[in-house]
């Protein structure tokens, strides 16, 4: 029979009705050669889970059966039992009789799921990669377990964990099998210290084994967690030992990108808790006072609540910038009347900040965004300064040693080391030019970051409006504007930004100036309320209709659109949408 005669007889009996012994036969031969047919995987689970109703329907009436049986002893003693044969016989007929042809298959439902994962192992030796043939295999345990005792079911998962050693022995990138572990690992006994154990042993076998070292590291940090608010992703002791492990794998082949993956792992620094950075206070509306303030990630407004407080004032209703529930940007609006000054409370100390009609005073509480690492840490990662350093004269142009100096540089994040992850971005653009916009845009973040962190450095409070000065640094992208929330003055000029993303949080800004860049889209400068000077010269803009965003914001009186490519048309459009404002430059 050929294989679309094979296929078209499944799909026939898939539509007037399964004969099951003839339609799982069917189905294992065309599977046999293309394991990829899930239409077929399908219709076996099909198939299985009817002769599994069968299968139960049988049992429960051979147990009827049977009880029947011992009543009628009991009322008759010394009666004979040779009728009980035959009795459960006809039952077992009559019970499958429905169910379509039930010869030639498996006197148990346990019996024919082992059959059928002898049937998925034949389809694994034609292709190990096979997504399908994994998958059933998983319902197929499910299944078994679910109808076999405890001890039947750890004996089972037990062995499924041998059959992916061996699989991943054969091919150890077989990433269906990887998932395939992940799961049977789940649902067995087998703890994660000896699976990481068997990663171990088979990155020592082979330093390139990608997914041994992906494995580990998803299973160091449950069996070694770091301590609270610490940067490293694991403890520092085992920190120290797989830092070392690693860099045996890339002095080894240092152009071999499994054990560099594993390496930048190590070196990210992890999400620490919320920390207020700056607290900005105005007059926004005759006695009313808005509050702003920022963290370095996001909370939510209970958060908020708690660790800021405003001890003269109602207790305030805190509302995020971009309207979620957990934002790192929060605003509130108070009563103050004629006072000249509102009382601040963060993270325990109380702040008297003066209130102006037009002055923003902002309080600086960060001095630093990142928590420095501990000096046994700190040691550590030196040493590996050096080695990678090493590496890096014998070999320049090797773009992971130039990735994981960075990440390395990050990690200790002096200002010198700062300014040379800066430099070497430059030069992995030059190396892997392919992914230059990935570099220039980790660059525009680093960039920038350093910038707010110089910035925040100043003194604690101010009433003058000091400006951060972001200028002519090539940035590509602003990713970090929660940080800029409390900062009235901020250039951005003579950059390469076309996207303002995120601008909505620049809720102190009254004085924006974005000359020289490319913008494409103004749409989120609209939520600046406060926004009163805008500078937009030079951008390349042409139409009246990318404005309009502009035209809400209620207390913009001077905008400089000079050195744009609008037409005679479109200039007079444009004096006649902004004439309230009291300077125009075009």
């Amino acid at each position: 029979m050929s294989l679309l005669t094979e296929h078209s007889f499944v799909q026939i009996q898939r539509v007037s009705g399964y004969q099951h012994a003839e339609s799982l036969q069917s189905s294992a031969l065309l599977l046999f050669v293309n394991p990829d047919a899930l239409t077929l995987w399908n219709i076996r689970r099909e198939i299985l889970l009817q002769l599994r109703d069968a299968y139960e329907e049988n049992n429960l009436k051979q147990l009827q059966c049977l009880q029947e049986e011992m009543s009628l002893d009991s009322n008759n003693e010394g009666g004979s039992n040779e009728s009980q044969g035959p009795a459960l016989e006809s039952v077992s007929c009559s019970a499958v009789a429905g169910c379509g042809n039930l010869k030639a298959l498996p006197a148990s439902w346990l019996e024919l799921i082992s059959a059928e994962l002898a049937v998925v192992s034949s389809c694994l030796q034609t292709n190990p990669k096979s997504y399908g043939a994994w998958h059933h295999r998983l319902w197929l345990m499910e299944q078994l377990c679910t109808a076999a005792s405890a001890e039947q079911a750890r004996t089972a998962w037990k062995e499924e964990l041998a059959l992916c050693t061996l699989f991943l022995t054969k091919d150890e990138r077989n990433f269906h099998c990887w998932d395939y572990r992940r799961a049977v690992v789940k649902r067995s006994c087998v703890g994660p210290v000896q699976e990481l154990q068997f990663s171990l042993g088979l990155i020592e076998r082979n330093f390139s084994n990608f997914s041994a070292w992906h494995y580990r590291s998803k299973l160091l940090p449950l069996i070694h967690p770091a301590a609270p608010q610490s940067p490293l992703p694991v403890d520092e002791k085992i920190f120290e030992k797989e830092l070392q492990r690693v860099v045996e794998a890339v002095f080894t082949d240092p152009g071999d990108q499994s054990p560099w993956f594993f390496l930048r792992w190590l070196l990210h620094r992890q999400p620490s808790l919320p920390r207020f950075v700056q607290v900005a206070v105005h007059e926004h509306n005759g006695g009313v006072v808005r509050v702003i303030c920022n963290f370095t990630s996001p909370v939510e407004d209970s958060y908020v609540q708690q660790h800021l407080t405003l001890p003269n004032s109602a207790v305030p209703v805190w509302h995020s910038a971009s309207g979620r529930q957990y934002d790192c940007v929060w605003f509130t609006e108070v009563e103050n009347g004629p006072n000249t000054e509102l009382h601040v409370e963060a993270s325990g100390t109380v702040y008297i900040v003066p209130v102006g009609d037009k002055s923003c005073t902002s309080i600086t509480l960060a001095r630093s965004l990142s928590v420095p690492p501990v000096s046994t840490v700190l040691s550590a990662l030196h040493k590996l300064l050096r080695d990678c350093n090493l590496l890096h004269e014998i070999d320049a142009d090797n773009k992971w040693v130039l990735l994981s100096l960075v990440e390395l540089l990050c990690a200790l994040g002096g200002e010198d080391e700062l300014t040379r992850a800066i430099t070497i971005f430059g030069r992995l653009c030059a190396v892997d030019p392919l992914r230059t916009g990935y570099y220039t845009d980790r660059k525009s973040s680093l960039v920038l970051r350093e910038t707010v962190s110089r910035h925040l450095k100043r003194d604690i409070a101010s009433e003058t409006e000091a400006e951060l000065d972001c200028s002519g640094l090539s940035l590509t992208r602003i990713d970090c504007l929660h940080l800029l929330a409390c900062i009235p003055r901020i250039n951005l000029s003579n950059n390469r930004l076309n996207s303002l993303t995120g601008a909505s949080r620049l809720l102190a800004c009254s004085t924006l100036i974005l000359d020289g860049n490319p913008i494409e889209d103004l749409n989120p400068l609209r939520w600046l309320k406060r926004l009163r000077v805008l500078y937009l010269a030079g951008c390349g803009l042409h139409t009246c209709d990318v404005l309009c965003p502009l035209a809400s914001l209620p207390a913009l009186h001077s905008l400089n659109l000079k050195c744009n490519e609008f037409n005679q048309e479109q200039t007079l459009l444009i004096r006649e949408a902004f004439g309230h404002i009291q300077s125009l430059d075009m």
